[in-house]
């Protein structure tokens, strides 16, 4: 396997949870599929930056499939694996949400999240929320692409809805810059049953910017290539700078990384 150093990370990168793909010809999302055989008894892992190495940790208490995660520290300083949404193994959505104690390695059950969506936008935590957008429901007759906005609140336990993304998306990616949320969705839902579907369906460039002090979007450049799915890590130099890194994964292969850009004050 390779390997690729974006920028200077934490010490403890924490969990691996899940893969990515992004391409410049993609023809669907091609995300890392897995089976409950298997997956069921795929240990999560996690890697130490200081030592380089990979380590077994527990398994997740349910099966969960292209779901989001995010992190945010407890009281007491300990950071929490969120697990948001996803598949069962059935494949239908609805599921409760996870979360994982780096401390202690202990897995806890989140009946309070309980969400109806997969293949959301990826998550982000803006102070100590998890923002997440999009994604879809599956797979009954009832099958949506979403263009909602929700946020978790770790200390309430809450999930609470936010203003609708300007279109139903789902398969991104977002971050964070200056405390506001980007999202570069994969796919634009063009079912006029989804609010906010698009005119023309599939693959889609655009870049959205959610602002939580107005609780408003707007619509930002679109992007050079089309994704499905991905990885955002946001790190701060010299003020007016920032670095949005995104590391994409395409099985064994890093094939996008990360640039530094200046971002107006």
């Amino acid at each position: 396997m390779k390997s690729i150093r974006i920028g200077t990370f934490p010490v403890t990168l924490g969990l691996l949870l899940g893969a990515a793909a992004c391409r410049d010809d993609i023809q669907s999302p091609n995300v890392a599929e897995s089976s409950p055989e298997t997956s069921a008894a795929q240990p999560s892992l996690a890697v130490t930056a200081t030592s380089n190495t990979w380590a077994a940790r527990p398994v997740m208490p349910q099966f969960r499939d292209h779901f989001g995660a995010g992190t945010v520290a407890n009281a007491s300083g300990q950071w929490i694996v969120y697990v948001l949404g996803g598949n069962r193994a059935d494949g239908d959505t609805g599921v409760p949400g996870l979360s994982y104690n780096v401390a202690t390695n202990v897995w806890g059950l989140l009946p309070n999240a309980f969400l109806t969506m997969a293949s959301m936008n990826g998550v982000a935590r803006i102070g100590t929320k998890l923002y997440f957008t999009g994604g879809e429901s599956c797979c009954d007759v009832d099958f949506r692409t979403f263009n909602t906005t929700s946020t978790y609140q770790p200390s309430t336990d809450k999930v609470v809805q936010r203003a609708n993304m300007p279109h139903a998306t789902k398969y991104g990616v977002s971050g964070v810059l200056n405390e506001q949320l980007y999202v570069l969705p994969g796919y634009c839902s063009g079912e006029s049953v989804d609010p906010g579907h698009c005119t023309t369906g599939g693959f889609t460039r655009q870049l959205y910017r959610y602002d939580p002090a107005t609780n408003s979007w707007s619509t930002k450049q679109q992007a050079p290539h089309v994704h499905a799915v991905g990885a955002v890590r946001e790190l701060t130099f010299t003020p007016g700078f920032e670095e949005l890194a995104l590391a994409v994964v395409d099985h064994d292969r890093v094939i996008a990384a990360a640039k530094q850009v200046h971002v107006a004050a």
